[in-house]
This record gives structure tokens, C-alpha cells and sequence, in this order.
């Protein structure tokens, strides 16, 4: 059986304008990013975003998946759009943020009124909301490593709806490349001084629910709620020696919606701690990162002889860069392994990366995550014009346990397979992109990805229990392009 599905996939716009040669020497000057009201200095944003995507033999759409089953997805093509629109305020040690966001698939509407949420693909809120206190800003004249990327502030307060990401953001991430990215309804408190930084984080992730009369939500399931705690540690050495560590804890009660995974079950209900320590560097010719990963708790939803925690995780990026050889280029190399759960007696073992960042460390098709996974990659990019990259990167993965589960980067489980098993390669993928940014407001960008399925995931889309088609390859292809002002 064959279909064609609407899918969610990045975000956002086909690449719909040539411009003459002669349109770079007739921009006007930039315009100054601030605005002067008063005592406040307003910053104005503006991001339209707009993207076509097309896949053959997906491996995450269509047969089994969530408790329903559909016909196998042999094409999928979808347009999405998203568009930002904010105002940010300072006044001293006040700086204030409102962005509006609409983001959907073409063709999907959003719900009536300033909320988030919708019908399918199709969201209108408020992406970001929150106000700072903070201390006096940092100057050229502080004692600073140059390129440290400092915050804006030296310390701040922050409350409200905002953008969260720690170390590479395997782990917790903005996952900007997602149609509608994610921020959290968090509270953080970073104290930074000239090499160390200290961070705490408290979020709200799901509601309780029913909240109770005061917010017209009285009946339906019942939910606990889920909250995440962390503390992060920076401490730059050298621009070439930076440590970083953090704890995370999510604790999560319990959840109604359905799942139909092992790992889904896990995340349901529960509490799941993590740990890392990262040590990386990086100047204009070289960087690397190097991190490790410990996660314990308990996954309450499991039998109690299943309910006990204990997964790692590792990852080793390095890349060197070469402005004296002709088009620039760019090599980069990196590994990584996680844990995964075969589904026997016993500990809990497959690592969970929580809220990870989304079409980044694990290729373009994004159907990689960093659980039951190793996989290896090597890329070259090269920069014929200042405006001008293109890329290509090849990545091998398998499963640490052949009967473990295999999931994508929004980590939804794309199947398992049978108990016995002895599989493990789930194939090569090589992505190429061509990057064009003509204007400093306007990003064009297109990609093609092909994925040579191996045995393990053969194994896998043929296992009756997902029922996803018998392809050898998968193909992913996307134009997009992204006007952001200033």
C-alpha cells in the first residue's frame, strides 16, 4: 500500500528570489539594531523562515508507530513556514523579550487566539517571554579571553519562556531547526565572573493537569506533571582548554498519553538524573569537544524489575579549518556511543538525551539519536566565496543492541527488532548541502541526504510489529530560506 504524507520535519522557506549581480553594491547601509523610546533602548526582530522537504521511503513514517498503524509511506513531501516577530527592552539592569511565533505546515490553520498549540501542524504563541535583571555589561577593557563567549550580562536573573541550551545541546538544546524550535517556561540564575560561570535552572515542562476551576480546567486526564532541575559549571582555562559540567534532573509524574515503546514508557513516569563533563576548545584554525555522559533514576511505568536506571554515553568531535589553502576548507571528525536496552531483566540501560537538539550532531534525514547508537562521521566543507559554502558528510551507524530499540532525533521509536535478532548495522548516510547568503539578511540553503540501509535496520522495518516496507534506500531533499532582520 502506498501514500503520500504532510510530515513535520525542520522549518522553513523555498528559495524564491535571484538577485542581480548588481544588488549587493545597491544595499543600503544597516540600520542601527536599537531604538531609542525614553529611557529604553527597543530591539526589534523580525525571522521569516519557509522550507520544502521531500523524502522517499522515510523510515520513521507510515506502518506501526504509536499504537495505530497506517500504509507504508513510499513519498512524503511537505511546506513549512515560520515566522517570528519581537521586541526586546532594556533599561539599565531591566532587559525585557516578547517574540511571536507562527509556525505550520502550508495549508494547516492555527487556533483562534494568542495560544500555543493547534489542529495537526499549526501553532501561533508566544515563543519567548520573559524578563532579566542583570549586573553591568561586559567591556573591552575586563580581563576576558577575547573570544570566550560571554552572556550579554555578566550576571543575570531570568524568568519567563526562553531559549535553553547547555554544552553542545546533545542533552538539552534550543533543537532550532525543528518547525517550531523549543524554549522552556524556566527560572535561571547564571553568575559569571572572568573564567568561571555558574548556572540553575528550574523549568516547568508539563502542567499538572486538571489545574482546577481558576483556569477552566476541571475534567480529562489526569497528569502530575513534569519538572526539569539543573546546575551547570563553565570554567575557561585556555580558549583552547574550556571545562564544562552539569547534573540535570527531570522528574516526571504521571503521564496519560499513549506509548508504545520501552523507551517511551520510561520517559512516562519517574525520575531520570544526568550527569556530564565535557572538556573543549576552540580559536580560527581548530576546536574539538570531548564529553561524557552518566544517567540513573528510576522509570516507574517499567516492572519493578526493570525500573532501575543506569545508561552513559560518550561523544569526541574535532575539526580544523585553513584559510591559507585555496576555497578554505573545513575537515572535521567525531564519534559517539550511548547505551541502549535490549529488553531483558534488569537495569533500564538505554540512555535518554532528554531534550536534544534536532538535524545536528546526527545527520540532515535526523534519524539518528544518541541512544542504542554508535556511529562515526567525517565531513568536508568549503568556502568558495565569503557568502558561499558547500558541504559534504558522510556517517556510519549501528546499535549497540541488535534487539534494542532504534530511535530518531525527536525520539520517537522507529521499531525493534525481533528478540533473537543478531543484526546491528543500521547503515550509511551521506549528506551534501550548498549554503548562499547574498545578503546578510537572507539565508538560502539547499541539502540532499541518502540513506543505505544496513541489516539491522532491514530487520528492524520488516519486523511485522512495524511494518514500514522493505527499501534498501532512503532519500531526503529540502530548499530553504530564512530572511532575519537585523
Amino acid at each position: 500500500m502506498h501514500s503520500r504524507a504532510l510530515f513535520c520535519a525542520t522549518s522553513i522557506s523555498l528559495a524564491g528570489a535571484l538577485l542581480a549581480g548588481g544588488a549587493l553594491a545597491q544595499s543600503p547601509p544597516d540600520a542601527k539594531p536599537t531604538i531609542a523610546v525614553g529611557d529604553f533602548q527597543l530591539s526589534p526582530l523580525l525571522e521569516l523562515r519557509t522550507q520544502g522537504e521531500y523524502r522517499h521511503a522515510p523510515v520513521d513514517l507510515g506502518g506501526s508507530s504509536r499504537g495505530k498503524t497506517s500504509p507504508v509511506v513510499d513519498d512524503a513531501w511537505g511546506l513549512y513556514e515560520r515566522t517570528r516577530l519581537g521586541i526586546g527592552a532594556e533599561h539599565g539592569a531591566l532587559r525585557a523579550q516578547i517574540t511571536f511565533q507562527d509556525a505550520r505546515a502550508w495549508g494547516q490553520q492555527p487556533p483562534l487566539g494568542f495560544i500555543s498549540g493547534g489542529s495537526g501542524f499549526a501553532a501561533f504563541g508566544a515563543y519567548e517571554a520573559f524578563f532579566e535583571l542583570r549586573t553591568a555589561p561586559v567591556t573591552a577593557t575586563d580581563p576576558t579571553p577575547a573570544d570566550r563567549p560571554n552572556p550579554p550580562r555578566r550576571t543575570y536573573f531570568r524568568v519567563g519562556r526562553q531559549a535553553v541550551t547547555w554544552g553542545d545541546g546533545r542533552v538539552l538544546g534550543n533543537a532550532d531547526r525543528s518547525p517550531s524550535a523549543r524554549t522552556l517556561d524556566a527560572a535561571r540564575l547564571h553568575i559569571s565572573t572572568s573564567r568561571l560561570d555558574f548556572e540553575l535552572l528550574a523549568a516547568i515542562l508539563d502542567s499538572s493537569r486538571p489545574i482546577g476551576a481558576a483556569f477552566d480546567d476541571v475534567s480529562g486526564p489526569y497528569s502530575s506533571g513534569s519538572q526539569l532541575y539543573g546546575a551547570w559549571f563553565g570554567w575557561t582555562i585556555a580558549p583552547l582548554f574550556k571545562l564544562e559540567a552539569f547534573g540535570l534532573a527531570r522528574l516526571q509524574g504521571s503521564n496519560p498519553y499513549l506509548v508504545d515503546s520501552d523507551f517511551s514508557l520510561a520517559r512516562a513516569s519517574g525520575e531520570t538524573y544526568t550527569g556530564s563533563l565535557r572538556a573543549w576548545g576552540d580559536s580560527k584554525v581548530f576546536e574539538y569537544s570531548l564529553a561524557g555522559y552518566l544517567q540513573g533514576g528510576r522509570a516507574s511505568s517499567l516492572n519493578p524489575e526493570r525500573a532501575t536506571r543506569m545508561a552513559y554515553a560518550f561523544a569526541a568531535d574535532v575539526a580544523g579549518t585553513s584559510d591559507a589553502i585555496v576555497l578554505s576548507p573545513k575537515l572535521a571528525a567525531g564519534a559517539s556511543m550511548a547505551s541502549g536496552d535490549d529488553g531483558s531483566n534488569g537495569n533500564f540501560r538505554a540512555f535518554d538525551p532528554i531534550l536534544p537538539d534536532v538535524h545536528q550532531h546526527y545527520g540532515a534525514m535526523n534519524v539518528f539519536a544518541l541512544s542504542n547508537l554508535i556511529e562515526a562521521h567525517g565531513s568536508l566543507v568549503l568556502a568558495p566565496s565569503q557568502e558561499t559554502r558547500i558541504g559534504a558528510e558522510y556517517r556510519y551507524a549501528r546499535l549497540v543492541n541488535a534487539t534494542g530499540e532504534w530511535l530518531n532525533g525527536y525520539l520517537f521509536s522507529v521499531g525493534r527488532a525481533s528478540r533473537d535478532s543478531t543484526k546491528y548495522d543500521l547503515g550509511h548516510e551521506i549528506d551534501v548541502f550548498f549554503k548562499w547568503r547574498p545578503l546578510p539578511q537572507l539565508d538560502l540553503r539547499a541539502g540532499y541526504s541518502l540513506l543505505l540501509l544496513g541489516d539491522g535496520a532491514k530487520a528492524i522495518l520488516q519486523n511485522p510489529a512495524q511494518a514500514r516496507g522493505t527499501a534498501d534506500f532512503s532519500h531526503y531533499a529540502y530548499l530553504n530560506a530564512t530572511v532575519r532582520i537585523p
